[in-house]
């Protein structure tokens, strides 16, 4: 059976960790308003001309990671890597963007970090998305899905 390339090996997880997200991101959560404006504005004004639009997936950045700090290190991991996604998925893949999936990747988790100051996020794991691997993504995203089913 031919091995998966690494861009694309926890993509079978994606399910669960879509679950956990939608779990830990049910209710809107003000508390990290204020992170995540500061460092939007102030992070990533140079890539864009609004930032204001990057403030509602920041919010769902921190709460999907706070929720992910309470499972086993190991799934973080893999919580990272979807997290990528989802952040390609909500708001670069909408061409609305100069920027790569890193930087806001990497401005958000400083937001996380500032609401939780002992917070490890696996930056190592996190590999910039481009077009074609998020449409891989989504292709076997669906494969899974049917093979579930079937």
């Amino acid at each position: 059976m031919a091995q998966l390339k690494p861009d694309y090996k926890y993509v079978k997880s994606f399910p669960e960790y879509n679950s956990y997200f939608v779990d830990a991101t049910i209710e809107d959560n003000d508390s990290f308003k204020g992170y995540c404006r500061s460092h939007t504005t102030n992070d990533l004004t140079s890539f864009t001309y609004n930032s204001d639009h990057l403030i509602a997936p920041c919010i769902k950045f921190v709460q999907f990671l706070t929720c992910l700090n309470e499972i086993p290190s190991n799934d973080k991991v893999h919580g990272c890597i979807y997290l990528c996604y989802r952040l390609y998925h909500g708001v670069l893949s909408k061409k609305e963007s100069t920027y790569n999936t890193f930087t806001p990747f990497e401005i958000f988790a400083k937001a996380y970090k500032q609401h939780k100051e002992d917070a490890q996020i696996y930056l190592d794991y996190v590999k910039n998305t481009t077009n074609d691997i998020f449409l891989n993504i989504q292709t076997l995203i669906v494969l899974y899905e049917n093979l579930e089913n079937f």
